[in-house]
């Protein structure tokens, strides 16, 4: 395994002087663990252990792409980011990145799968994926699978400002020409200020109400900040709302 490049330098030093390391990560102990095992006459791997890493194939984007969501799955990363970085990595694969193995991809091959994904794209799009590049090949190298980022920067357009509120004539526009059930989750929207995904997934469960029994808050300990935040998302029901 060291021969192949598959273990980094810390965990070659790790395993010859047979030290445990809890805090280095899920990726860590499984590369340590197959790096042990392979030393024992077993030819037995761990169910567990990621198959780019012990595997006699070249790792391709596809793979690497696959690694990186279970990695994500397994530490529970909300849903709405793996279904995020599946889809921006998607794009990227499909502009030619699919079945290319990891190690011969150049800056060169990189840039141009961005330039072909994110033609006529918008730039809050175009930045979603170069982000999302960007933690891959992160990963890639913090796994030892590649050993410097292809490209050490990365396209980063600035996004689209989003905070614009349509004027009175275009709230009217919106509301003559839409159906009832979009007119009733628009309205809720702007009375309460919550992301949509944050208003469709509320329940009444999720509502506590004041002593007027009308008015209240709702509390979602699920939303897009919790995990950075670590609290809990407050969204007021005014009596209009309510």
């Amino acid at each position: 395994l060291r021969a192949r490049g598959a273990l980094p330098e810390k965990l070659v030093a790790a395993l010859r002087d047979s030290v445990e390391l809890p805090t280095m990560g899920r990726w860590m102990r499984m590369a340590l663990a197959v790096a042990k095992h392979a030393a024992k006459p077993s030819t037995d791997v761990p169910d567990k252990m990621p198959s780019a890493i012990v595997g006699p194939t070249p790792v391709t984007f596809s793979k690497l792409t696959e690694l990186f969501l279970q990695h994500h799955r397994q530490n529970h990363s909300a849903a709405n980011t793996v279904v995020f970085y599946r889809t921006q990595l998607g794009q990227l694969g499909r502009a030619g990145l699919h079945a290319r193995p990891i190690e011969k991809i150049t800056p060169a091959d990189i840039l141009g799968a961005l330039a072909e994904a994110n033609d006529g794209k918008s730039p809050t799009t175009q930045r979603s994926r170069a982000v999302a590049l960007d933690q891959l090949q992160k990963y890639a190298v913090t796994l030892g699978l590649l050993a410097k980022p292809w490209c050490s920067k990365l396209p980063k357009p600035t996004p689209r400002q989003r905070d614009r509120i349509p004027t009175d004539a275009e709230t009217k526009a919106l509301l003559r020409h839409s159906n009832a059930r979009f007119r009733l989750i628009y309205q809720a929207l702007r009375l309460s200020g919550a992301r949509p995904n944050e208003l469709c997934r509320a329940q009444i469960a999720n509502f506590e109400p004041d002593a007027s029994g009308e008015t209240g808050v709702i509390v979602l300990q699920e939303h897009k900040t919790a995990r950075k935040s670590g609290k809990p998302r407050t969204i007021v029901v005014g009596r209009k709302l309510g």
